[in-house]
């Protein structure tokens, strides 16, 4: 079962990587209140590419929650949460690139929730 998952993760990793850049691209600050709806969209649409069924909820008054599910006929439920917003960049100065124009810099990939939020959702579901 181990080679099963190792070879999904090389298998897909370029494609994941992809998936993270563009979410990072969009600047979703909920404290300012950027690029929410837009994260939303664009993380169901990944949600339902991955065969997920979705629907996103308007019940924060904030950030639309978007939720995902499939129904394998299991006994069990398996729940991951995680948000899709960042904290603000500033200071800008602080960046060696802009925050919000993800780069590989010696093998890592680097831009603003790459490690934290966006990056944690594309981990949980293997998109």
């Amino acid at each position: 079962m181990y080679a099963d998952v190792s070879k999904f993760i090389d298998d897909n990793l370029d494609n994941s990587i992809e998936a993270l850049k563009i979410l990072v691209r969009i600047p979703t600050v909920a404290a300012k209140g950027q690029g929410l709806p837009e994260t939303a969209d664009l993380f169901e649409k990944m949600l339902q590419d991955a065969g997920l069924e979705t629907k996103q909820h308007e019940i924060t008054g904030g950030a639309p929650v978007v939720t995902g599910w499939k129904d394998v006929g299991a006994k069990r439920t398996l729940l991951f949460y995680d948000h899709y917003d960042v904290q603000p960049a500033e200071p800008f100065d602080l960046w060696d690139s802009p925050p919000f124009e993800p780069k590989i810099r010696d093998g890592r990939l680097w831009g603003r929730g790459v490690a934290d939020n966006k990056g944690d959702a594309i981990r949980e579901y293997g998109l």
